[in-house]
């Protein structure tokens, strides 16, 4: 699959997945909200179609902090026939496991560009194997809850046959392995060249009962016009890592974003349209949040916010701090400290 549909350098992941995810850790009986609070991620992120990569390793890591290192197996929980959207139900309207996974291999960007996927039927030990974009490193929490998604929609696919006959883990073998054999119920191989499933032949090509030829061709025409958008969506997750990367300058002006990503102001101001939004209200929104964050979590000043946040001073910042939160930076962290903690500073 080709590489490059984002500019700056950002990974992004189908926000659907990562939904699915928080919605496994609801079901264990965990506090969804705490870990978003805890991630310092702006939830409304969940609501575009594509997340930035920083914010999917923040959740993974907020939710490891607060409930331990079996989370990436737990989000399996949440997954569900559509987590994947149209690829997701291209994948069930298959003939067989293998031409789902095949579709998998296909259109992996649709899902995330932080790595490929494919499928080697070379030998009578098919391999479903997942390889990673150049310097990108993702935490075992995240590993393993791709690797459990892969495992979940396979026994969708087939639930009437065993599915895995081994699973290739790239890290030393941790001391809650016992979670990974519980849930996986195949030989795991610590310390591996790589991470990959073994398919069984008889769940890899034994007819689906979900077979829709029609369907298919439905919901991978999806996947294509999904691909093809990607290169105007992921425009947002770039302009507002610029936003985030230059916010204490007090020059972060649409013309500069537009130069920063080597394109016009009209085209970047056309892309910001079809997302149904403008560089003022991205601006105003990393502003509200980001401001938000440093009156619960720091001790930093009035002023010293203001200037972190671009503000020419403290009393416009003020002013903005009065309208997204209808109270004054002070009396909103002093009613944040005293609702938290039982007292007022």
């Amino acid at each position: 699959m080709t590489r490059g549909l984002v500019g700056m350098g950002n990974v992004y992941v189908l926000s659907s997945w990562l939904g699915s995810c928080l919605h496994g850790y609801q079901l264990c009986g965990w506090d969804r909200s705490a870990i978003i609070e805890a991630s310092g991620v702006d939830a409304t992120c969940l609501t575009n179609t594509y997340c930035n990569s920083d914010d999917v390793l923040a959740i993974f890591a907020a939710a490891e902090l607060l409930y331990g290192d079996a989370i990436g197996l737990e989000a399996r929980r949440g997954i569900v026939p559509n987590t994947f959207q149209a690829l997701s139900l291209a994948i069930l309207s298959a003939d067989t496991l293998r031409d789902g996974l095949k579709l998998m291999e296909k259109y992996s960007a649709y899902i995330s560009n932080a790595y490929d996927c494919v499928l080697r039927e070379d030998s009578d030990d098919p391999v479903f194997g997942f390889t990673f974009t150049d310097s990108i490193e993702l935490p075992q929490t995240v590993m393993d809850a791709i690797l459990a998604t892969t495992v979940r929609t396979c026994r969708f696919l087939q639930p009437q046959h065993v599915t895995i006959s081994q699973v290739d883990i790239a890290y030393t073998k941790p001391k809650n392995a016992d979670v990974y054999a519980s849930y996986f119920k195949a030989p795991i191989h610590w310390g591996a060249k790589e991470f990959a499933l073994h398919i069984t032949p008889e769940c890899l090509y034994s007819p689906s009962m979900h077979g829709n030829p029609t369907l298919l061709k439905q919901h991978e025409h999806q996947c294509s016009e999904a691909l093809s958008a990607l290169d105007y969506s992921s425009f947002l997750m770039d302009v507002k890592r610029y936003i985030r990367s230059n916010l204490r300058q007090d020059d972060v002006t649409i013309e500069n974003a537009a130069l920063a990503l080597n394109i016009s102001v009209r085209s970047l101001q056309r892309l910001l349209h079809q997302e149904r939004t403008t560089f003022k209200q991205l601006l105003d929104q990393l502003r509200q949040h980001q401001a938000k964050q440093y009156i619960e979590n720091t001790p930093q000043s009035i002023t010293q916010i203001a200037h972190s946040l671009g503000f020419s001073d403290a009393g416009n910042f003020t002013r903005a701090f009065k309208r997204w939160f209808s109270c004054s930076p002070n009396q909103y962290r002093q009613s944040y400290v005293k609702q938290n903690f039982g007292m007022s500073k």
